[in-house]
């Protein structure tokens, strides 16, 4: 997502953890109707609400159930600046953790110098571990690139911002201000 689009993007993940091994595993990943600005984004309720109503259209209610109950990744792009979480960021990453009654919760940061940064959040024991070290286990394919480019186009959008307004007493149409896809080269 980070290397194709320029806005702040964001996408939640499932994940599973290992206890073995303590590790967690990036399962998979779900890009949401959002809307993107440079620097911000907001997943919107609305948004989240349309993506669990599609799992459950697309899945058996215990699959469906098992996804939900396995999102506890949440990533997004901090676009060309550097990946450190802001304080709007803890304060989403926080929320995600009440809202789904989480023990832990990780937070993925990236940006297109191709820097990545993981904190995982253990919430049952207090802590948070910040740029924890990762790998990659699942390399990207030209096929992946060209379904993120589309999902993207499809899900990302730019908010319209309309003004109508009056210009020496005579009234002007309205104007979009900004494209409505935003993510295309």
């Amino acid at each position: 997502y980070i290397s194709i689009c320029n806005l702040e993007i964001s996408w939640l993940g499932t994940v599973e953890y290992n206890d073995k091994e303590k590790t967690f595993t990036i399962m998979d990943v779900f890009l949401l109707d959002q809307e993107a600005k440079s620097a911000e984004v907001e997943l919107s309720s609305e948004g989240q609400q349309k993506f669990v109503a599609q799992l459950y259209k697309e899945h058996s209610v215990e699959e469906a159930n098992k996804i939900v109950n396995s999102l506890r990744f949440w990533g997004h792009s901090h676009v060309n600046m550097a990946p450190s979480p802001s304080s709007q960021d803890i304060t989403q990453v926080l929320e995600f953790i009440d809202d789904g009654n989480c023990d832990w919760y990780i937070m993925g940061i990236g940006n297109k110098n191709g820097l990545l940064r993981f904190d995982i959040y253990d919430y049952a024991n207090n802590i948070a571990y910040h740029n924890v070290r990762w790998k990659l286990r699942n390399d990207e394919t030209e096929k992946m690139y060209d379904d993120i480019k589309k999902e993207i186009e499809e899900k990302v959008k730019k908010p319209v911002y309309t003004r109508v307004g009056s210009f020496y007493g005579k009234k002007i149409k309205e104007k979009n201000i900004y494209p409505l896809s935003p993510c295309t080269n």
